[in-house]
């Protein structure tokens, strides 16, 4: 699928940056690949990017989770990938904006590229400062991309949050709830006050 391919390349890109050609080469040559290098455009087995997801947790000795969580905060926080950041803070100029303009992002990306096959996500605002971004999608395990990505656009806009995840799957379909807390909307801002007057 359109998403895989994107994913396959993303996270050579993400491994490259942060751990280094040769443990993305290990990885590819754990998970029995005949090549070093994604193209975007090229079709690849879904199971292709299954087993990848799985031999970067043995080399990198982390969770397929953690891995997924810190490729989704890579998206929006790396300098190479920029126009995506950008992209998402059209939705306002707070990160509660943001929050509120998720609803959109699936007819977005689907009017921007029909065969890409995105999550649907929505947002309940349960009380005041505590939001839950609520996920669904037809691939099962791939949430913590969004988490990562809500950890990352929240430190771009400076905003300090906590964020608790709830996960269930239902039927064909994966869903997952996370719960974000604002806990300082100014934080990076006041932190950095704090820190001329002291």
């Amino acid at each position: 699928t359109a998403m895989h391919r994107m994913l396959n390349r993303g996270l050579q890109n993400f491994v490259h940056d942060f751990y280094g050609a040769n443990r993305w080469e290990e990885a590819c040559l754990a998970a029995d690949l005949s090549f070093y290098s994604f193209e975007s455009m090229l079709h690849y087995d879904d199971d292709l990017t299954a087993r990848l997801l799985e031999t970067l947790s043995i080399v990198l000795d982390r969770s397929k989770s953690d891995i997924l969580e810190d490729f989704g905060t890579y998206v929006v926080s790396h300098e190479n990938l920029a126009p995506i950041r950008g992209l998402l803070r059209f939705g306002g100029a707070t990160f509660v904006d943001f929050l509120h303009s998720l609803d959109d992002v699936h007819s977005r990306m689907k009017v921007a590229m029909p065969t890409l096959e995105v999550p649907k996500l929505s947002l309940e605002v349960r009380e005041k400062e505590l939001y839950s971004v609520h996920y669904e999608f037809s691939k099962p395990g791939y949430w913590p991309v969004i988490l990562g990505v809500l950890r990352g656009m929240a430190d771009d806009y400076g905003t300090l949050v906590t964020i608790d995840k709830v996960s269930k799957t239902q039927g064909t379909l994966d869903r997952a709830r996370m719960d974000i807390r604002l806990v300082d909307a100014r934080w990076r801002r006041t932190a950095h006050i704090r820190r001329m007057v002291s």
